[in-house]
């Protein structure tokens, strides 16, 4: 049929079990009944009016055949479109095939009304970045996190693009699961979600990165009265500062570089046990001091005491 309002003829109409030959009219129109739940006209919205004098026999088994071309109509998806039926008082889904190459799709019916092609809506997308982060640093430039979108989903289940940004709007990767670096300190991520339809969401993760470790030492005294005290420091983002102690009192300033050592004139201390220390500091302030090591300072000389025997002089004339 063809429509008046437009001279074209967008419906082909296959009758089955043809009784009597009648006309068959077509008025297509941008007002309709509300769409069937959750689903969409295109734009514009067309609905299409067949009636017809023609006498026919149709059954479920042997439907007529309806088809829509709609090349003139737009859609956000033509592979998920359904053509509908309005019957009874509301919409029946009759699609029994569609070709979107041609812009075509077709139907089953076994009666006349408006006929309708409808599409999904599109559901926004749902992003979920997870919870906040607090993650150790494993090296003076930070950490590596893991970022991951897995519980996001699109409830149309469209294919959905993925994008981590950074808080100065950086893109730090575009992947549902990342693993990326982040430097000492606190970081807001944004995930973003677009799906194949347009529609978009985001979701906020914060990402702290912190050193709570605290660095290691190891002690080692060699030497006499001059000792040398030495010290292997280490740790995951930085060392400081190492201070050796006696008694526990500073030893000297303390050494910001390797090698540490420093040399330890007894003297200066009385004899006895002493201990010996040091303390390791990291870049953030994190502390460690090794367990002291005993040391026995004795730098007093042995006393040497003459004493004379016997104290009788021989022969008594003291002559010999």
């Amino acid at each position: 049929p063809i429509d008046p309002s437009t001279g074209s003829s967008p419906v082909a109409v296959t009758f089955p079990n043809l009784l009597a030959e009648g006309v068959t009219s077509l008025v297509t129109t941008t007002i309709g009944p509300d769409p069937f739940p959750r689903m969409a006209p295109g734009t514009p919205a067309l609905y299409y009016n067949l009636t017809s004098t023609v006498q026919f026999a149709a059954s479920r088994n042997n439907p007529v055949r309806v088809c829509v071309e709609y090349s003139g109509v737009s859609y956000m998806d033509e592979t998920r479109l359904k053509l509908f039926h309005y019957d009874a008082g509301g919409w029946s889904d009759i699609t029994s095939s569609a070709e979107p190459d041609r812009d075509e799709i077709c139907g089953a019916a076994t009666s006349f009304s408006p006929f309708a092609i409808f599409e999904p809506m599109n559901e926004q997308p749902i992003a979920l970045a997870g919870p906040d982060m607090i993650v150790e640093a494993t090296s003076p430039l930070g950490a590596v996190v893991r970022l991951s979108a897995a519980a996001s989903f699109d409830p149309d289940l469209d294919d959905v693009a993925f994008a981590w940004k950074g808080s100065s709007d950086e893109t730090l990767s575009t992947t549902q699961i990342a693993h990326v670096p982040f430097a000492l300190g606190h970081h807001d991520v944004t995930l973003s979600l677009s799906d194949a339809r347009g529609a978009t969401a985001e979701d906020a993760v914060s990402v702290s990165v912190r050193d709570t470790m605290p660095p290691t030492a190891l002690l080692s005294i060699t030497g006499g009265r001059v000792r040398t005290l030495s010290a292997i420091a280490s740790d995951l983002v930085g060392v400081a500062s190492v201070q050796f102690l006696v008694d526990g009192v500073p030893l000297g300033e303390a050494l910001v570089e390797a090698p540490f050592s420093m040399a330890w004139d007894t003297t200066s201390v009385a004899d006895g046990t002493h201990v010996v220390a040091v303390r390791a500091t990291d870049t953030s302030s994190n502390t460690f001091e090794a367990v002291g090591v005993s040391i026995v300072v004795d730098n007093t000389p042995p006393a040497v005491a003459l004493t004379l025997a016997p104290n009788v002089v021989w022969p008594p004339s003291k002559r010999l």
